[in-house]
């Protein structure tokens, strides 16, 4: 039995070696090609303990770039979150583009009237500080008591102790009339006034600056350095002209009933060659009783002493780069200069941006304390007061008191 049995059993085991063989090669020819260790680890799926275990280096970041990363990524979470709701964009017309590019020009029309002003007490030129000259001229004087036109015409305001002056001029007024009087409406009283010698209508526009409370002055011209390119006209301080030419001219700049205070030097030739004609000019202007501003820019005119002359030299005069950020770094250099010095005087050009600037620089400034528990119990981020330029000049309240 056994004998028949085992040629059966043989049959049986060497089927069974086949089939498993055959089995095993198409399993192994199923599977894909590996090209690396790695890739078999990566890509193999099936669920199985790793032969083999790879570590790989970790790449560290920079703790500066690391926290830089962080905070782009809390931005852009922030930006997913707060994603406002897109608005279809509408196309700009010529006219939309002409009409957003006249709204972004400055202009001094564009700013509100100031109300509520208060008229300085003197409007026009009183009878004791005046007198025709030999020339023809109306011309400010010193008064028979010895009192002076600058100090008579100025006004004098009150600030209290650990605030600081701030003093600013307008320069070349009266060209553009229309331009002017809108000027004297929109800055404070506090800001002075200086006229043009050419000004149209400088007596009616003088005195409509005193009506609101603007000291006024009238401009000094120099000789021009670039005379070849620019001629600063026939009642410039011309270094060809005699010296009693200069001095008639300088009458006819100040001729006219109105209260002028004192002249402001515009910048020009005021080296050695023309010290001593410069001279002549400084003392009739101190004959005169007049207060002088320089607004040169240089230490030309700081060089010429006349003694009991009235002057006050610019801290920072704004004549070019009428651009925001140069008025900006202009106005924060007046701000150390008024902390450090106790006042700061500026004179500008009246262009429609350096007024617009001016104005909102002024309103930035902490209002004076009311009293001494105000003053003691409040602290000011900019103690400064705007003050009428008369104000930087020593003598002014003794003066006033006389008048």
């Amino acid at each position: 039995m056994k004998q028949k049995l085992r040629p059966f059993l043989i049959f049986i085991t060497f089927f069974s070696i086949i089939l498993a063989a055959g089995y095993f090669f198409a399993l192994k020819k199923s599977k894909p090609v590996y090209e690396t260790k790695t890739d078999e680890l990566i890509y193999d799926t099936e669920n199985k303990a790793p032969k083999h275990i790879l570590v790989l280096p970790e790449k560290k970041m920079h703790p500066r770039k690391a926290a830089m990363a962080r905070l782009a990524q809390q931005q852009q979470e922030k930006k997913q979150t707060q994603k406002p709701e897109k608005k279809p964009l509408k196309k700009k017309t010529p006219k939309d583009e002409l009409l957003e590019m006249l709204a972004n020009i400055p202009s001094v029309t564009k700013l509100s009237p100031i109300e509520g002003r208060t008229p300085l007490n003197v409007l026009d030129a009183m009878k004791d500080f005046y007198e025709k000259g030999n020339n023809g001229y109306i011309i400010p004087k010193i008064s028979e008591k010895g009192d002076k036109p600058w100090v008579v015409y100025g006004q004098n305001k009150h600030v209290v102790p650990n605030f600081y002056k701030v003093a600013i001029i307008l320069k070349n007024l009266g060209i553009n009339p229309k331009a002017t009087e809108t000027t004297i409406e929109v800055v404070p009283s506090e800001v002075s006034f200086s006229f043009s010698p050419y000004a149209q209508n400088k007596d009616f526009l003088i005195r409509k600056a005193r009506e609101s409370g603007h000291e006024t002055y009238i401009d000094l011209l120099l000789s021009s350095k670039d005379f070849l390119r620019s001629d600063t006209g026939p009642l410039a301080m011309d270094i060809t002209v005699k010296e009693d030419e200069l001095i008639n001219r300088i009458h006819k700049a100040l001729n006219g009933m109105s209260a002028i205070g004192g002249m402001v030097i515009n910048p020009g030739m005021a080296g050695e060659d023309s010290r001593e004609r410069l001279r002549k000019v400084l003392q009739e202007i101190k004959n005169r009783g007049l207060l002088i501003i320089d607004a040169t820019n240089e230490e030309g005119i700081d060089t010429i002493e006349i003694s009991g002359l009235a002057r006050k030299k610019a801290d920072i005069v704004i004549e070019r780069n009428y651009n925001s950020e140069n008025l900006l770094k202009q106005l924060l250099e007046a701000e150390y200069i008024a902390k450090n010095n106790g006042q700061v005087l500026i004179v500008a050009e009246p262009k429609p941006i350096v007024i617009q600037a001016i104005n909102e620089w002024i309103k930035t400034f902490s209002p004076q304390p009311v009293n001494y528990e105000d003053s003691k119990s409040r602290t000011f981020d900019k103690p400064f007061t705007l003050v009428p330029v008369s104000n930087l000049v020593v003598g002014l309240n003794v003066s006033l008191d006389k008048t």
